[in-house]
């Protein structure tokens, strides 16, 4: 159910702007329980429970992506490396193209915005043989003079501004491109990164649960609330200081 927590999340934006992804960004008590979060809740399981391919939840992220390219679903969430990861398995004549999560009814956030991250997940060993070399090496890859090859062989784009080259990508990472390019800013909630154990323990058995409509969006919520609330109390947790969005700058309101 991983995937579908970024898909929450950018219905959290849109039903309570950059103003609820603060709250949660900051760890506030109760900001699950908000009704902006809860109402996100509610259209994720309604999205899953009436629409969801059939035997959905019992796939990997690969084997549904097989059953996008092989036409048995009309979409799918997800990153833009689904078009590398399925490319032995792309029929001929099969065209992809991504687009943005739509706004809400009444919904507070502005929706051009993106919900998103970029990193790339390069590892030295502590106890490597040679880690001064592995580090130059993992500079060298994603440094701005070569992070837009790397990332054009491997089929994704890179993270690093000016280094997304169209001319050496595929029409479906030109749409990712194009959805960016229209998105006045990106926002991303961190409490996953930073509570591991929140998100293996807590977050990802709710939020399958909520997926097979097994539990209330309430619940779910409340659920996540309470797990933070008990991350928050261990004495060697070590939160970087929160640096809020301005939803004023995005033209949204402050309100809650």
């Amino acid at each position: 159910p991983g995937y579908a927590w970024a898909t929450f999340i950018s219905l959290v934006q849109r039903c309570g702007g950059l103003a609820a992804i603060n709250r949660l960004n900051a760890m506030e008590p109760g900001a699950f329980a908000h009704p902006d979060a809860v109402r996100a809740a509610v259209l994720v399981e309604d999205m899953a429970v009436r629409y969801f391919q059939r035997g959905a939840m019992a796939m990997t992220h690969t084997e549904s992506q097989l059953q996008f390219v092989n036409n048995q679903a009309a979409m799918i969430f997800c990153g833009p490396w689904l078009e590398n990861e399925m490319k032995n398995c792309i029929p001929p004549g099969f065209e992809m193209r991504c687009f943005n999560v739509p706004a809400v009814e009444d919904g507070k956030g502005n929706p051009n915005l993106c919900n998103g991250s970029g990193g790339e997940f390069l590892f030295v060993p502590a106890d490597a043989r040679y880690p001064a070399e592995a580090m130059a090496f993992a500079r060298y890859l994603i440094s701005p003079a070569n992070a837009g090859d790397m990332t054009a062989a491997i089929g994704n784009l890179s993270s690093l501004k000016g280094c997304m080259n169209r001319a050496a990508v595929s029409p479906a990472l030109e749409s990712v491109i194009d959805m960016i390019e229209q998105s006045p800013g990106i926002f991303d909630c961190r409490l996953p990164t930073l509570l591991l154990e929140w998100d293996q323990q807590v977050k990802t058995p709710l939020l399958a649960s909520l997926l097979r409509g097994e539990i209330t969006p309430e619940e779910f919520c409340r659920g996540l609330d309470e797990g933070i609330a008990a991350a928050g109390a261990n004495p060697d947790l070590n939160i970087p200081e929160h640096v809020p969005y301005d939803p004023a700058a995005f033209g949204e309101s402050h309100d809650d």
